[in-house]
């Protein structure tokens, strides 16, 4: 997870992405497996990566994620 976290905070989108997949499948948390657990952190990163690999925040970015809706 950590390593996702360093490839997701220097926009390497797929470096992250694989990271997050990886960390997915150690997460103490899991959709289908833990009663009311529909995601977890490595889930939530997995999808912003996507969205920030087709949206890229720019050279200033510091880091933080906009929430479009809640």
């Amino acid at each position: 997870f950590r390593q996702g976290i360093e490839k997701y905070l220097i926009q390497d989108w797929d470096g992250a992405l694989n990271m997050f997949e990886k960390a997915k499948a150690l997460e103490p948390n899991k959709p289908g497996e833990t009663p009311g657990v529909k995601d977890n952190p490595s889930m939530i990163l997995i999808d912003r990566c996507k969205i920030m690999k087709e949206n890229p925040p720019g050279d200033d970015w510091d880091g933080v994620y906009v929430m479009t809706s809640k």
